[in-house]
C-alpha cells in the first residue's frame, strides 16, 4: 500500500505530455508559475534535473527533450531550429502557459532568444545559459552567415560522416572543454550516442547560419545571460575577451544582464551551481 501511495504521488508530481502531440518530449514537475527548460544540442532534458529540484516548490517546470536528441525520435524537416522554436511557441500557447519563464542552455539558449524575438509578449523572463544569438560570430564579431557558410557546411559534413569509433575517440577531448567532471562527460557522451547524427549535423549547421543579433532587439522580457570562459583559457581565451564577445552579441538586446562565471565551463549549471542558482533565483525573484 505504501508503494502504491508513493507511486501515485510521483505520478501527480511528474507527468509526461503525450508524445503524439509534439515532436519533442516534455516532463512537467512542480507547482506554480510555468518555467520552460530547453537543453542544448544532443542533450536530454535530464540536464535540468538539479534546476528542477531547486525550482519545483515554487514553479511548474516543463522540461523538454528536443527531437533527434538523446533518444527522442527525429523529425524530417528542411530546417531544424526554426521548426523547433515554432513548435515550442505552439506548445506555450496551446498549454496556456501565460507569462512563462523560458530557460535555455547553449542551443536551447538560442531557441530561447528565437522565441522571445518572434513572440515578444509570450514570456515574462528569459534566461540564457552560455548561449549566443549567432554562434558563427563567436570568434569574429564581423562574421556573417555568408562568410562562415563554407565552414558550417564542412562541419555539417564531418558530423554526418563521423563513425561511432570516431565519435568515441573525439568526444572526450572536446567535452573536457565544456565540463569538469568525468562522470558528467560520460553522461553527455551517452546522450550523444543516442542522438540522431543528421539532426545534430543540421542543428549545428543552422547555429552557424542563423543570425539573431538584430532580431533580439524585439525582445521585451527581462533577460539574464550567464556566460563561461575558463574551458578555453588554455587556448588563450580570457574573461575579458569572452565578456566583450557577449556584450557585442547582445548589444541590441536592451537591458540584457550578462554575468560571467569564473568556475564553470559550458555546463554552468553542473560546474558552478552556487553561481548559477544564486544568479537565476535572484533574477526570478525580481519584480518585472
Amino acid at each position: 500500500m505504501k508503494r502504491l501511495i508513493a507511486l501515485f504521488g510521483l505520478l501527480v508530481a511528474v507527468y509526461i505530455v503525450q508524445a503524439q502531440t509534439y515532436t519533442f518530449n516534455v516532463e512537467v514537475t512542480g507547482k506554480g508559475s510555468p518555467v520552460l527548460l530547453i537543453p542544448g544540442i544532443s542533450c536530454s532534458g535530464d540536464v535540468w534535473d538539479q534546476t528542477v529540484e531547486e525550482l519545483k516548490a515554487s514553479y511548474e517546470c516543463h522540461v523538454v527533450t528536443l527531437p533527434g536528441f538523446a533518444g527522442q525520435a527525429p523529425v524530417e524537416k528542411e530546417t531544424y531550429l526554426t521548426y523547433a522554436g515554432d513548435e515550442l511557441i505552439s506548445y506555450l500557447k496551446k498549454e496556456k502557459l501565460k507569462d512563462a519563464v523560458i530557460v535555455g542552455h547553449s542551443l536551447g539558449g538560442f531557441l530561447t532568444l528565437y522565441i522571445g524575438s518572434k513572440e515578444p509578449e509570450i514570456a515574462s523572463k528569459l534566461i540564457v545559459v552560455d548561449g549566443l544569438p549567432f554562434l558563427g560570430a563567436m570568434q569574429n564579431p564581423q562574421a556573417t552567415p555568408e562568410t562562415v557558410k563554407s565552414m558550417a557546411e564542412m562541419m555539417k559534413k564531418n558530423i554526418e560522416l563521423q563513425t561511432p569509433e570516431q565519435y568515441e575517440a573525439m568526444q572526450p577531448t572536446m567535452l573536457k572543454t565544456m565540463m569538469k567532471d568525468d562522470e558528467d562527460i560520460e553522461v553527455v557522451m551517452e546522450w550523444g550516442r543516442k542522438s540522431h547524427g543528421p539532426t545534430v549535423a543540421q542543428a549545428m549547421y543552422e547555429l552557424y547560419q542563423i543570425d539573431l543579433r538584430n532580431e533580439i532587439s524585439r525582445i521585451k522580457a527581462p533577460t539574464l545571460v550567464l556566460g563561461a570562459w575558463i574551458g578555453y583559457k588554455d587556448y588563450g581565451v580570457t574573461k575579458e575577451m569572452t565578456q566583450m564577445t557577449f556584450q557585442h552579441q547582445y548589444k541590441n538586446l536592451k537591458g540584457a544582464r550578462i554575468e560571467m562565471t569564473d568556475e564553470g565551463k559550458h555546463f554552468i549549471m553542473w560546474d558552478d551551481p552556487d553561481f548559477y542558482f544564486s544568479k537565476i533565483k535572484s533574477f526570478l525573484n525580481e519584480k518585472s
